[in-house]
């Protein structure tokens, strides 16, 4: 039993290493997409391994998990970037913020 558990945490850790090697490489919105294939995997395992069968329950839980990641996969980026308020301490309202203006998200208001 020890050297099971030696061996599954042997397992993980490698993995693990992959992962972090894989999200160095690549886009790590490709790259996220790619570890959701472990939910297919386990389930292959499970009926593989343990003979468990393929329910009706498994599979639509599958579908929640798999649906929208596929869906956002097939969807057309953006090209512009986001809006972000900017927001300060209300002078007239004290403890509510207000909207200063808007910037594109990512650009820094700092220079230098």
């Amino acid at each position: 039993m020890l050297a099971l558990l030696v061996d599954v945490g042997l397992a993980a850790t490698f993995g693990q290493l992959l992962l972090t090697r894989a999200f160095a490489a690549g886009p790590p919105s490709r790259v996220s997409v790619v570890g959701l294939t472990q939910v297919v995997f386990a389930l292959g395992l499970d009926v593989l391994f343990w003979g468990h069968q393929v329910t009706t329950q498994k599979i639509l839980g599958m579908l929640l998990i798999l649906g929208p990641t596929a869906w956002l996969l097939t969807q057309p980026r953006r090209s512009g970037k986001a809006e972000v308020p900017l927001l300060a301490q209300s002078d007239r309202h004290p403890g509510r913020l207000e909207v200063l203006s808007s910037k594109p998200a990512g650009k820094s208001s700092r220079t230098g």
